[in-house]
């Protein structure tokens, strides 16, 4: 069974149509909004997994960045020893 969602099925194209044609859209109308409001979505719409690979890049990076100030701090402690400025 594949799982894989795409951006299309959280919108119904026909049912938009049909919802614009009620309107007073002609078809042709309706199906260009409908294309146009489905390229949309297809690029600016965040799935499960682009979320998830943003959540592990944010805890490497978090992590990194936590790394690095232990370090400084390392770092700075060594200076302050070797100046004798810490009791």
């Amino acid at each position: 069974m594949n799982n894989s969602v795409t951006p299309h099925n959280f919108f119904d194209t026909h049912a938009f149509v049909k919802e614009m044609e009620a309107a007073g859209f002609t078809e042709k109308q309706a199906e260009v909004l409908a294309n146009k409001q489905a390229e949309l979505i297809d690029q600016k719409l965040a799935t499960k997994s682009d979320l998830a690979s943003l959540k592990k890049d944010l805890i490497i990076a978090t992590g990194g960045i936590v790394a690095l100030g232990v370090g400084a701090l390392g770092a700075f402690i060594g200076i302050l020893s070797a100046l004798k400025l810490l009791v």
